[in-house]
């Protein structure tokens, strides 16, 4: 046994380890690992703490540990020190050895960050003892914050960056999982294929703010654009009255049988909208479609006016 000032390298049967809660979320051992362990032993001491009752707990090692269980390893090597179970401290203990090591994933350095804020530190506090710059730490902390955004990151292996910019479409499970799947597969696409998420979420809502409001003043909304061929409803812009003026906007939203379909130009977030008339009313008024072909140019004929 070495013995130093902050602590002792002992030789410990590793089934009487305690394998501490730890911040990797999938423990991961491989073949080849368990292999070298069982030929080489634990070359790197695991980091460790006993405490009152002389029990050992890991703090640092944790797959070492694991390995040397499944190795079938008599003892491995461990830098014991006393103290309390510090969650805190154990979990910074665990992520900088886990970084410097086998780097954990994002999903895992998110889940650490949220539970050192548990325990009240502060982004800036965590990010000085862990080495990470203060505004990744909060950035991981507000992904940490959306269930469904942390479990996108893990599950798709996304990096800290990419999940931050998913929080907005957290309440879109669809959206999320196409974007989530683009961030994997097409890195290079994904920042437009977000761009193109945010226009759609802003052209519906363009598209159904309009829609309520028309529907307010007394209009039939429409689920879809009349065709040319349609019977029910004329489009206001085909229409004239019997002089053969164009019928105007203002015209056809002072009579029954109004409608209207809200839509949105190709490229644009804006909504805009096409009126139309039943062509029932369209004749109690008068008016005609000039789109069907018959008498389109000039007044109605005093037959026409009769019919």
């Amino acid at each position: 046994m070495t013995t130093t000032n902050a602590g002792t390298i002992e030789h410990v049967d590793p089934t009487t380890i305690e394998v501490e809660e730890n911040v990797r979320l999938d423990v991961t051992i491989d073949k080849d690992f368990v292999a070298s362990i069982k030929a080489n032993g634990v070359l790197v001491p695991i980091l460790a703490r006993r405490d009152d009752q002389g029990r050992v707990h890991v703090r640092a090692g944790q797959r070492r540990t694991l390995a040397a269980r499944e190795a079938g390893v008599a003892t491995i090597p461990a830098y014991i020190v006393m103290g309390d179970d510090d969650t805190a401290t154990r979990i910074i203990e665990q992520l900088v050895e886990n970084d410097q090591r086998q780097g954990v994933k994002q999903s895992e350095r998110v889940a650490a960050f949220k539970q050192l804020s548990f325990d009240r530190m502060s982004a800036a506090t965590i990010g000085c003892r862990t080495g990470t710059k203060a505004a990744e730490v909060k950035k991981g902390l507000a992904v940490a914050d959306s269930a469904a955004v942390a479990e996108s990151a893990d599950l798709y292996e996304l990096t800290l960056d990419q999940a931050a910019v998913l929080i907005e479409f957290e309440d879109d499970a669809d959206v999320l999982a196409e974007l989530s799947a683009e961030a994997r597969q097409r890195p290079a696409q994904f920042p437009h294929s977000v761009q193109r998420a945010r226009d759609d979420r802003a052209r519906a809502a363009s598209v159904a703010a309009f829609t309520e409001e028309l529907a307010g003043k007394g209009w039939t909304v429409l689920d879809r654009s009349p065709g040319y061929y349609e019977t029910e409803h004329v489009r206001t812009s085909y229409l004239t009255d019997a002089e053969g003026n164009p019928v105007t906007d203002e015209a056809v939203a002072a009579v029954e049988g109004r409608a209207v379909f809200v839509g949105s130009a190709y490229g644009s977030t804006d909504a805009h909208a096409e009126s139309y008339i039943t062509r029932a009313e369209m004749k109690a008024q008068g008016w005609r479609d000039r789109s069907s072909g018959a008498g389109a140019a000039g007044p109605m004929t005093d037959e026409q006016k009769a019919e």
